[in-house]
């Protein structure tokens, strides 16, 4: 996954509605991703950092800017592929009335890749970019719970540069295109008294790619705990790949929020 998904998820997902209440929100998270053993699948993972800013314009409009950083390392057999990345995002969120919004992420980053296959070695660098739009609502179920439905479309493209390898073949630059479509939501619990909040989600996903493409379910877990009137701290646990031939995956995200 790119920073930068994980990056729009953390803005619009993991703090309860009513922080986004105040002018400015400034925001810091983490995530780590692992591919978890399998026979014959990739092992290794990836650690994703990000920040940003948010403005609530009016009662209908938030606006936001947010930088990321990432470092992936995988490896199956004598093969491997380590990337790092460094890039910037901007993200908008329009409330079409009580029940439902569409935000809305858009970002650059900048890779660079060490490949090994086998006894052969290379490096080049890419330019990704990642679009992604998604329609989500707030349902109240109960005083206390409520459900959060979402449809999500993601698109991304990768231009990577031409290089020769160790061996002294030449490779030609290459661009690579990918979508995914999810269709899921989450349950958020409120207790009577307490600084918590409790989530749990579920989605359906579709990669649409030439290579990996096909269905997958994905699950998480979290909890947001207000450290003051204006700051929280969200945690989430999820597992990922559920049904897809690439294996399953778990990813530990946690965001720091406050209000300015």
């Amino acid at each position: 996954m790119s920073t930068f998904g994980y990056a729009g998820s953390l803005v619009f997902d993991a703090t309860p509605a009513e922080m986004a209440s105040a002018g400015f929100n400034i925001w810091t998270g983490a995530r780590f991703d692992a591919a978890l053993p399998g026979t014959g699948q990739w092992t290794g993972g990836q650690a994703s950092l990000a920040g940003g800013i948010n403005y609530r314009v009016d009662e209908r409009w938030i606006v936001g800017v947010f930088a990321a950083l990432e470092a992936a390392n995988y490896n199956l057999n004598a093969d491997s592929v380590t990337n790092r990345g460094v890039g910037l995002g901007i993200v908008t969120a329009y409330r079409l009335d009580d029940t439902w919004r569409v935000e809305f992420i858009g970002s650059v980053e900048r890779l660079g890749y060490d490949l090994k296959a086998g006894a052969t070695t290379a490096s080049f660098d890419a330019t990704r970019v990642t679009l992604d739009g998604t329609l989500r609502g707030v349902i109240p179920l109960t005083a206390n719970i409520d459900f959060s439905p979402d449809l999500g479309l993601m698109f991304l493209r990768e231009e990577q540069s031409a290089f020769t390898d160790s061996g002294s073949t030449a490779h030609a630059a290459n661009s690579i295109a990918a979508g995914e479509l999810s269709l899921g939501g989450k349950l958020f619990f409120y207790p009577t008294n307490g600084d918590m909040v409790f989530s749990l989600g579920g989605h359906g996903l579709y990669a649409l790619a030439a290579t990996n493409g096909g269905f997958s379910a994905s699950v998480d877990a979290g909890v947001v705990y207000s450290l003051a009137p204006n700051a929280s701290l969200a945690l989430e646990l999820g597992l990922n790949g559920m049904g897809h031939a690439r294996g399953l995956g778990a990813s530990l995200q946690a965001k720091l929020t406050g209000a300015l």
